[in-house]
């Protein structure tokens, strides 16, 4: 499945009234970039509010940087005292912010940090209830229930702890897991959590009982992210052996193996409106798109999103908006392609592993890995201005870099005019060193006069 053909991009529409086509949520064409100021700290969380109003990110300073979900800048970083280390009233140690998470249902905030505090924050990022002991080492993930009246939080103290929201004591503790619980997450609308651990299992709970339900062992290296598909059937892990796999928790059978990243999975996180549609980061700063059910090939791929690992991958609710953040400070925006862009038509080999060839979309270059069949109709379609989609594979990768698009037919007139076209004085040069051969042989007439004389 290939992206649409750019003429018809012209009234681009949002990701929600075309569900059938989950290419349209592909964000790969970078928007703008964005930093904490005066002082650029590391974003190690953000979230989306519920109406999409603010991004919320939690700093390596334990603060909330807010940006505007309208003109994507910076309004304000929200200093949270909870995520503070105070000495006589004053600051002496600043404690990172590692997890956050929205409910669904009302505008509240849930934080951890590094040392195992849970805040609650209302609308206003004000701080409303402050668990002081929640865990005794650094939360790395928390998760609300489908009605948002339980909490589920995991840490490197190697527990899954289910909470009231408002309680300071858990409902239950899941010590399954023998080492560091990098993440979980809450099943869509089942009674149901996923966590992924340090020892490369991936567990499942019923959180009445408090019981394993199921443990898969398919990777073979630390579980970094999991997430639930908004189906409730598919729930997507990535490891730090740079695969992301795609369990069917109906016959409890790995779906896909999804290999593409030549580095740790660091993030992923699936497209809020397209089911199919999943988004993975590296430790090398790249950021791979996958089509689940479709085949086990990265569509689309961006090689040089950040310099350093993605840690964080946020979707806008409405599926049209990306928001990712790297360990080197920086937080980009990635919007869909516009119309008229192209994507690159030979796949970048120090980040993906090898794949066969692949082309973008628009009109195609003149390459010696694409059939004269394929640039003849692609050519012929510009040449008319029809909306004829040219699918030579499902299959697109890019490299964040665009070309500009141009008519074949008119660049290659363009050249041979190029070549034919010379100036007054090369075509002089050139009838010169015809006669005497190369400039350098030329004689110097003028040398050998000034000997005689």
């Amino acid at each position: 499945m290939s992206q649409p053909h750019y003429n018809s991009l012209i009234d681009i529409k949002i990701p929600y009234s075309n569900k059938l086509q989950p290419t349209d949520g592909i964000c790969s064409h970078f928007l703008r970039r964005g930093f904490t100021k005066p002082v650029k700290f590391q974003l190690n969380a953000a979230v989306w509010s519920s109406d999409a109003r603010w991004l919320v990110l939690g700093t390596q300073s334990g603060d909330f940087a807010l940006w505007e979900g309208e003109t994507l800048k910076v309004h304000k970083v929200v200093s949270v005292p909870a995520h503070k280390v105070f000495t006589d009233g004053k600051v002496q140690d600043y404690v990172p912010i590692t997890a956050m998470a929205w409910n669904h249902h009302s505008n509240s905030l849930v934080s951890g940090d590094n040392n195992g505090v849970i805040q609650y924050s209302d609308d206003s990022f004000r701080s409303s209830y402050v668990v002081r002991e929640a865990h005794t080492a650094a939360v790395r993930g928390l998760s609300y229930s489908p009605f948002d009246s339980k909490l589920a939080s995991c840490s490197d103290d190697g527990s899954v702890r289910i909470w009231s929201v408002g309680q300071d004591q858990p409902d239950s503790i899941l010590p399954g897991h023998q080492s560091d619980v990098k993440c979980v997450d809450w099943h869509p609308f089942r009674a149901l959590i996923a966590s992924g651990s340090r020892e490369s299992m991936v567990k499942l709970w019923d959180p009445k009982s408090g019981n394993c339900l199921s443990t898969i062992s398919s990777h073979k290296k630390s579980i970094m992210c999991c997430q639930w598909n908004q189906n409730g059937n598919w729930l997507a892990t990535g490891a730090k052996d740079g695969q992301v796999k795609i369990h069917d928790i109906r016959v409890m059978k790995e779906l896909e193996n999804l290999r593409g990243h030549n580095s740790d999975v660091c993030s992923l996180q699936w497209h809020p409106i397209h089911e199919s549609l999943l988004l993975s980061g590296g430790y090398n700063g790249s950021l791979i798109y996958w089509l689940v059910g479709h085949n086990q090939y990265a569509h689309t791929a961006i090689g040089d999103a950040h310099r350093q690992s993605v840690d964080v991958i946020a979707w806008h609710p409405a599926g049209h908006l990306l928001a990712t953040a790297s360990h080197d400070c920086i937080l980009k925006f990635w919007c869909r392609e516009p119309p008229g862009s192209q994507l690159d038509l030979k796949p970048p080999t120090d980040f993906i592993e090898s794949q066969p060839p692949i082309y973008g979309y628009g009109p195609l270059k003149e390459s010696d890995n694409i059939p004269d069949v394929i640039l003849q109709s692609s050519a012929q379609s510009v040449k008319e201005n029809t909306n004829v989609t040219v699918q030579p594979t499902a299959n697109v990768i890019s490299k964040g870099t665009h070309s500009q698009n141009m008519n074949i037919n008119q660049n290659k007139t363009n050249q041979q005019q190029n070549r034919n076209y010379q100036p007054k004085q090369q075509q002089q040069q050139q009838q010169s060193a015809n006669i005497y051969g190369p400039a350098s042989t030329k004689p110097n007439y003028n040398r050998k006069r000034n000997r005689d004389n």
